[in-house]
């Protein structure tokens, strides 16, 4: 595939189109078959547990998003300096590498503290539990969301609708057979998940092995950190709206309110789709 910057404009334009097609089918597949999950989940569980389970999805975005911080963005920034490889490889390196020891320091905090967060987040049964496996949940859900960015950057639409779609489609099928054929909680639901993100969280390391080494240094990442914390900031921003919103809904109003809540917060997804796709081509 020749790359967009070996093109003219309207060579460019019409890359973007096809990509925009790509990616817009990858993410609205990926979000339609999320919402397929919502009518199994809310016929299952209660009002009051499918809107603590949009509590604790939505956290586990907040806590990606933290661990993340901004680095897709400014690996995507630097990964175009120049068409050298091992400059790249370091760049991609460096940035993973950072992140995972972001979260080998914010995990044993928010471990050791287990019991208080799902006292927040009203959980009686099994909440320690649940809180930890939403903790370790979070490293394999930056490795999806790193792979698929890869993939998008060095322009592998297939590997990037396997790992988009077959990760939605895995937790559909798995939610339905858990559903059907087995006594189903939260605890049940949150270790499902935990097991697909693992699961193509190595995938798509796999898929994206050859721009992995061992940093040689972290000069790179020097220069991207002022570049991805402003990004960063606002992404934050964007992740702890939601997490604060349910927050104050299931504090002030109740725990009915939060299901009801959620369930529109999940419909109103579909509005964003177009837009989505656009923002994901454009990027490379």
């Amino acid at each position: 595939m020749r790359l967009p910057n070996k093109l003219g404009q309207a060579e460019r334009l019409k890359f973007l189109l096809s990509d925009t097609v790509v990616y817009g089918l990858g993410g609205a597949l990926n979000k339609v078959l999320a919402l397929f999950t919502f009518p199994l989940l809310t016929r299952y569980f209660s009002v009051e547990q499918f809107g603590v389970i949009d509590l604790l999805n939505t956290s586990v975005v907040l806590l990606v998003t933290f661990l993340v911080f901004g680095q897709d963005s400014a690996v995507a920034r630097f990964f175009y300096d120049d068409d050298n490889f091992s400059r790249r490889r370091q760049v991609v390196s460096q940035s993973l590498v950072f992140q995972i020891i972001i979260f080998s320091v914010v995990s044993p905090f928010l471990w050791l503290n287990s019991a208080l967060i799902a006292q927040e987040f009203s959980l009686t049964t099994d909440g320690e539990q649940i809180i930890k496996l939403m903790i370790l949940q979070a490293p394999f859900f930056v490795l999806i969301n790193f792979s698929q960015s890869l993939l998008k950057w060095t322009f592998r639409r297939n590997q990037f609708l396997f790992i988009s779609i077959g990760s939605a489609l895995t937790s559909v099928v798995g939610v339905l057979l858990g559903l059907t054929l087995f006594e189903f909680d939260i605890m049940s639901l949150f270790t499902l998940y935990l097991m697909i993100r693992l699961t193509f969280g190595l995938l798509g390391v796999y898929l994206v092995r050859q721009w992995l080494n061992w940093p040689s240094d972290f000069k790179i990442l020097k220069q991207m950190l002022p570049f991805a914390i402003p990004f960063g900031l606002i992404c934050m921003a964007a992740s702890f709206l939601p997490v604060y919103e349910r927050s104050v809904v299931l504090n002030y109003i109740g725990a009915e309110e939060l299901g009801l809540f959620a369930a529109g917060a999940k419909v109103a997804l579909i509005i964003g789709l177009p837009i989505n796709a656009f923002e994901t081509a454009w990027g490379p």
